[in-house]
């Protein structure tokens, strides 16, 4: 449907490692159809929360988090820093 604030949208995710299953890095990117029509992207990291979650729960702990909040895992956080992170980019041929 598209409406006054309509938008497309892709993300795009890949293991950490090749035996890592707990984090997918990556990144989504997309365009709004407002006035401006700028295009945006953000980088994303995806946790495995298992098979059997309680979502009340995960709902409550939802929220913006400070970059050195002890709640943040340390694989989070470092992909998060600019610094510290691997700069990702589209693999020539």
């Amino acid at each position: 449907m598209i409406g006054p604030q309509s938008m497309i949208a892709e993300t795009i995710l890949t293991p950490f490692g090749e035996y890592q299953h707990v984090y997918l890095k990556g990144i989504t990117i997309g365009v709004s159809w407002r006035k401006e029509n700028l295009p945006y992207s953000s980088r994303m990291i995806w946790r495995y929360l298992g098979r059997d979650v309680d979502y009340r729960i995960l709902l409550r702990n939802c929220g913006i988090l400070p970059v050195d909040s002890r709640q943040l895992p340390p694989t989070v956080r470092n992909f998060l820093d600019p610094q510290l992170s691997e700069c990702q980019t589209i693999p020539t041929m």
